[in-house]
């Protein structure tokens, strides 16, 4: 399925100066009107409705039925997108402005032979930005855990950093090893963040909310598929190491006092 944008005037604007556009997702919005997303020139992904664009090729054999993103209504969306972002709840997600998200997108983008954008190299491709934002965000989290966990005689907090040998992390003495496969790769991380960056107490639901926002930016460096998991722990060390691209990315827990 094909549209082109109608608003000639907004075009440059909106990052949509292409003739036409394949269509992502469309479905209903409501009895009068539907809903169309495409990705504008830079790869983020809009949503429009019908008044702005113009159906030129409405053939919707390569797309699949999920009218659970849509809350029961009609909606399509694009097979291979559909593959590659197994993790929607709403097709609303998919228009999310965060860098998490546009790293999600990128694999469909790539697969599908898009043309990466200036945005994509500079920011999703640049893991040097997302490591700045994890460093910044670790300021953030530390103050957070010691504030609410820190004891006079006992400190937690995490650090992380890419490397490409653990040599010498495993020099020091080593009192516990655990592999884990790749495919719990996402479950296996929200549950080392959990383990500190959380609060049961009632009525603490901050926590979830950093736990997430900490889980999405570690994950928005792995563009493709983890190659090992594994946790390394040492006296004052307990490191949860994800091998990828043939370097290693340590979140580590550690404790002083």
């Amino acid at each position: 399925m094909k549209i082109r944008y109608k608003h000639k005037e907004k075009a440059k604007n909106a990052k949509l100066e292409q003739e036409n556009y394949q269509v992502l997702g469309y479905g209903d919005f409501s009895t009068e009107s539907n809903i169309f997303l495409i990705a504008n020139d830079e790869l983020k992904i809009l949503n429009f409705d019908q008044t702005s664009v113009e159906i030129i090729d409405d053939d919707l054999s390569e797309y699949v039925r999920r009218d659970d993103l849509n809350y029961g209504k009609r909606f399509y969306l694009n097979s291979k997108l559909n593959q590659v972002r197994n993790d929607l709840i709403k097709y609303s997600d998919l228009t999310f402005s965060s860098i998490w998200n546009f790293s999600r997108n990128y694999k469909f983008f790539k697969e599908s032979n898009y043309e990466i954008s200036d945005f994509y190299k500079d920011y999703v491709l640049n893991e040097e930005y997302k490591l700045n934002l994890i460093e910044g965000f670790l300021i953030f989290a530390n103050d957070y855990i010691d504030r609410k966990f820190g004891v006079d005689h006992y400190r937690e907090a995490f650090n992380f950093y890419k490397t490409e040998s653990l040599e010498l992390l495993v020099q020091k003495k080593t009192d516990d090893i655990q592999f884990f496969e790749s495919k719990s790769y996402s479950n296996t991380l929200m549950n080392f963040i959990s383990e500190t960056l959380w609060d049961e107490n009632q009525n603490e639901e901050k926590s979830k909310s950093h736990r997430l926002h900490f889980f999405w930016l570690i994950d928005s460096l792995f563009l493709e598929e983890i190659t090992s998991i594994q946790r390394l722990k040492t006296f004052y060390d307990d490191c949860l190491i994800i091998e990828y691209n043939k370097n290693y990315y340590v979140l580590n827990k550690y404790w002083w006092g």
